[in-house]
């Protein structure tokens, strides 16, 4: 999850997330250099239900909406040298004095590069079997 994330292609963040809290809630991912500082924050603003893995995405794109802050910094900046990922969630109205335990569980984070990249390489192999095989007949 380190590294230029622009250069690399990323497009999406993902992970998949379930809660035990009585009410909806919603997540998000902070995204920062290796100084854990500056970083970007983007918010989920659909809900997640309790009880149910939900997959929750965040593309990664200066256009984003769900992006509410860059602190003071930008998109370039923040994901030409992401260092650290980040999860969690908005605690609902009502939940700031509430002593019950709430559980969140994280599964299969991922990010998503586009496909045609994985095409040329698998291309590319086997271009070198044609090639292989012309010269062995």
């Amino acid at each position: 999850f380190v590294g230029d994330w622009i250069a690399d292609g990323v497009e999406t963040f993902s992970v998949s997330f379930r809660h035990n809290a009585p009410v909806p809630v919603n997540l998000f991912a902070r995204f920062s250099t290796p100084a854990n500082f500056p970083g970007g924050t983007a918010v989920s603003f659909i809900p997640v239900a309790p009880g149910a893995w939900t997959t929750v995405e965040v593309a990664i794109d200066p256009a984003n909406p769900g992006f509410v802050t860059f602190e003071g910094s930008d998109f370039a900046t923040v994901f030409s040298n992401v260092g650290h990922v980040q999860v969690g969630v908005d605690a609902p109205a009502g939940f700031e004095s509430d002593t019950d335990p709430l559980i969140f569980d994280l599964d299969i984070a991922r990010v998503v590069v586009p496909e045609p990249a994985g095409a040329a390489l698998l291309g590319l192999g086997g271009g070198m079997l044609v090639l292989r095989r012309r010269r062995a007949a």
